[in-house]
């Protein structure tokens, strides 16, 4: 029978991360989380006004932080990779998997894309190191499985106005084969605490999701190796 997955998708690494990890527990959803092992500690913030803070989780909290998700790639120090060198490229990815592979003790076979840039320039480097699948910003037009999974497109951002509306879809579709409602967000995203982006909407998607039979909550890197 044809599964319909519903997974989140965070990228960055950031405090904002251990709400959402509780939250993500509460409601039984799975998640990839995409880290900069190059940038672990690092403080800063983000945005335009009003900035929420950007601060990185230290390695030994992302260890434990993230335990039962699945980790992915994204680059060792968050470059725009369309305008590197295909050795940085190279370094890059391959300093990122190493340094995950070794902090964490599994294999890493997820990437995502910063700033959703370099696909096309990437791809040999990624086929070479394991990758099984890299994930755009891309908006998927359906819910189907990508026909190239290096170029996995999201389905939706948390702060897009339709996301009800597309999950609403989903939920009402006939899957004649697999699935997936790929949801996508930055954890400092919900400090901004807008109409769009907020704590209390990310819990209304989540519960929506939980509350809807006949779905699969699990990582990108299950619903690819399934």
């Amino acid at each position: 029978m044809p599964k319909k997955y519903f997974v989140w998708t965070f990228d960055d690494g950031v405090v904002q991360d251990r709400q959402i990890v509780r939250i993500l527990r509460e409601c039984g959803l799975g998640a990839t989380f995409h880290l900069n092992p190059g940038l672990f500690g690092a403080k800063t913030f983000i945005g335009h006004p009003p900035t929420v803070p950007h601060v990185r989780l230290e390695a030994a909290e992302a260890l434990e932080l993230y335990d039962g998700f699945e980790i992915a790639a994204h680059t060792c120090t968050h470059r725009d990779l369309s305008k590197c060198t295909a050795e940085e490229r190279r370094h890059e990815i391959v300093d990122d998997i190493a340094a995950l592979s070794r902090l964490f003790g599994r294999e890493i076979t997820g990437f995502a894309y910063p700033y959703g840039r370099g696909a096309a320039e990437c791809r040999e480097a990624l086929i070479a190191s394991g990758v099984r699948y890299a994930r755009t910003v891309e908006t998927a037009p359906d819910f189907r499985l990508p026909k190239d999974p290096l170029r996995l497109p999201i389905t939706c951002r948390q702060n897009d106005p339709a996301i009800f509306d597309r999950m609403e879809a989903f939920f009402r579709s006939e899957a004649e084969e697999n699935q997936l409602f790929l949801a996508f967000a930055h954890g400092y995203e919900f400090d901004y605490d807008t109409e769009h982006s907020s704590w209390n909407r990310f819990c209304r998607i989540c519960e929506a999701a939980a509350n809807q039979p006949g779905l699969t909550f699990c990582s990108i890197q299950d619903v690819f190796t399934a």
